[in-house]
């Protein structure tokens, strides 16, 4: 008779032991002219985890939970992707894809993952804004081009105002835009980012300003929209119509 080892999921036949002694071939025949005394030996299968690296950074990894100590199967890992200075993380792809970071997986078959990083293009533009001979940085980070004064009143943190304004990232990517709309915006300066505020303060009744927002300014690493990534610098173009 034939008989065959099937081993279960994350496990691999090893061998026979017992009257078949380290016979590894898988069916075993047996001529059953007496007793029989045969063991299966499985053994957990091993399975690699290759990570690759696109640009500048590193990988941590991290094993959260294995279902049983000794086995590699249904090993939950942890995987926290860090930029190097000048770069951020953009996205894993491989057997992972996902912007999420860090990122979990459970180990149940070779996996390969790839972390990308990305030339960090907010902190380029910033060192490279900041040499501009018409450019005025405040004790904030909050930069700033003066394209025409104004002449009318200028508001406090507790104003009420009316603008023009667009709103981009350094790609060039518009994100907002009273323009578009033909329609200025009303709203408490207490109620923006601290940067924008504070550059609309800077600014007199009929005054048009060019203010770049660093992320501390703005919104940080938790933007409010999916169209804005975290880190992000903010360009806001920035007509103040009046004071309220």
């Amino acid at each position: 008779m034939s008989v065959r080892a099937n081993p279960s999921e994350g496990w691999r036949f090893d061998r026979w032991e017992g009257d078949f002694l380290n016979i590894t071939v898988n069916p075993v025949n047996i001529s059953m002219t007496k007793d029989h005394n045969v063991i299966a030996v499985f053994k957990p299968r091993d399975y690699p985890l290759h990570i690759s690296i696109e640009g500048e950074g590193v990988v941590e990894e991290e094993i959260l939970q294995q279902k049983a100590t000794e086995y590699p199967f249904g090993t939950i890992v942890q995987l926290t992707a860090v930029p190097q200075e000048g770069w951020q993380f953009g996205y894993w792809e491989g057997d992972v894809e996902t912007t999420e970071n860090p990122t979990i997986i459970e180990i149940t078959t070779d996996n390969n993952v790839t972390a990308v990083f990305e030339h960090n293009k907010d902190r380029s533009f910033l060192e490279e804004y900041a040499q501009r001979e018409d450019v005025n940085i405040t004790a904030s980070g909050l930069m700033y081009r003066i394209l025409r004064e104004g002449d009318g009143e200028s508001p406090g943190i507790d104003s009420r105002v009316r603008v023009h304004y667009e709103a981009s990232l350094v790609s060039g990517e518009i994100i907002a835009s009273t323009y578009e709309r033909n329609e200025p915006l009303e709203f408490n300066l207490s109620e923006v980012i601290a940067g924008f505020a504070e550059g609309v303060m800077l600014m007199r009744e009929g005054a048009k300003y060019e203010l770049v927002i660093p992320a501390e300014l703005g919104y940080g690493d938790f933007p409010p929209d999916s169209n804005i990534h975290p880190g992000a610098t903010l360009i806001f173009l920035t007509e103040l119509l009046e004071v309220l």
